[in-house]
């Protein structure tokens, strides 16, 4: 009996969920079983450990840059912050997405940044990963960045960039192409090197988060505040941290409850994706729709301001996900 063996799962037992797995392409029936098993537990184990169950049975993709135990040093070590970085973030092969990304960010901050005090606003970056370019826009638009993510690895990288280390990643064409081309400042020489500084200056902590704790930011008091945010940013981490739509709206309550009523809730999310991969670990993931989304971001207490979809054409898919689209919104917490 599958269901009941992988309910007996421990922490050490990840060989136990690499069978189980398989056995959801032998026996539908069982498979079913198992998945709502292993949905349960996946909510008591590290995501990274629920993630490294079936890395022996997949082919090396770039990863999403899942979160990671601290605490398993021989699991962690099977994602690269900078290898991700250069896979997913240099090249020809990414502009595409990277213009679309940009390009939506810009167009939000552009848009709506009258509806807050610069001066005072509040910005969280969760979930972010070891990227910062969906911050080039918000720099000029907020007092302070509060940038978090689960992975120790990721922070490391944030950190370097934002304490200038010359070994840190090179962001600087997406800063032109957000200064250059979209603001339209490309005759200015320094508007570049200028944004990179102020954004850096925006940035006053880099602290650790985790969407599975009921406060995902731990005692805002470690952080210097007990204040909501303005604005809260998240793109690419509730879908690949929740396997139903239950625990998908689950993760987004605890997002809002750090947001200001009125406050704004802005992100990418994947469309229509059941798996995605970190490293050469493949993962099941939440799938949802354009129209599931708006739904549960609407039950969750929030009015859609904008939407935009990226269709992701067939020769533009690889082995990092089975994603058909990305859509990127911008919502407004109703109370």
């Amino acid at each position: 009996d599958f269901s009941k063996l992988i309910c007996s799962v421990n922490q050490s037992d990840t060989d136990l969920l690499l069978q189980c797995q398989i056995m959801l392409h032998v026996d539908s029936m069982i498979g079913k079983n198992i998945l709502q098993s292993f949905a349960r537990l996946r909510r008591n184990l590290p995501f990274s450990q629920i993630a490294m169950a079936g890395a022996r049975s997949t082919s090396s993709a770039p990863s999403d840059g899942e979160p990671h135990d601290p605490k398993s040093e021989g699991k962690t070590a099977k994602f690269n912050a900078r290898s991700y970085l250069e896979s997913r973030y240099v090249g020809q092969a990414n502009e595409y997405r990277k213009q679309f990304v940009l390009k939506q960010f810009h167009d939000f901050y552009q848009g709506f940044h009258s509806e807050w005090n610069p001066e005072k606003a509040r910005l969280l970056e969760f979930g972010g990963g070891p990227c910062i370019h969906t911050l080039i826009s918000a720099a000029p638009c907020v007092s302070e960045i509060a940038f978090a993510d689960y992975a120790e690895n990721n922070l490391k990288e944030v950190r370097k960039w934002r304490n200038g280390d010359p070994c840190s990643f090179d962001w600087t064409s997406y800063f032109c192409y957000v200064v250059g081309e979209l603001e339209g400042r490309s005759d200015q020489p320094t508007a570049t090197t200028d944004r990179e500084k102020l954004l850096r200056s925006r940035i006053a902590s880099v602290i650790p988060c985790d969407i599975r704790k009921e406060n995902p930011l731990g005692d805002l008091t470690n952080h210097g505040s007990h204040e909501l945010f303005d604005i809260v940013s998240c793109s690419l981490t509730l879908v690949v941290t929740s396997v139903t739509h239950n625990e998908y709206k689950a993760n987004l309550q605890k997002l809002l409850s750090l947001l200001k009523p009125k406050g704004f809730f802005i992100g990418i999310e994947a469309l229509e994706m059941s798996w995605s991969c970190a490293g050469d670990t493949r993962y099941t993931t939440t799938e949802v729709t354009a129209n599931g989304l708006h739904d549960i971001m609407r039950a969750s207490g929030l009015e859609v301001l904008t939407s935009h979809c990226l269709n992701i054409p067939e020769e533009k898919r690889n082995k990092a996900s089975n994603a058909k689209a990305y859509m990127f919104n911008a919502a407004r917490r109703m109370y």
